[in-house]
């Protein structure tokens, strides 16, 4: 889901990184690129250890 406001494009989106309890999760753009770009480097820096992040 995305909206656009007054304070800029925002995306809402559902959590459950646990898989015990959910959240609603609201972010700008700017936040959402910023975390799947370290969620990424992550992954890339597990992958060459064989670990997973």
């Amino acid at each position: 889901m995305t909206r656009d406001s007054e304070r800029g494009a925002a995306v809402g989106f559902v959590d459950n990184p646990g898989g015990h309890d959910s959240r609603l999760r609201t972010l700008t753009i700017t936040q959402y690129r910023q975390e799947r770009l370290a969620h990424t480097l992550s992954a890339l820096q597990g992958a060459g250890t064989g670990r997973e992040h």
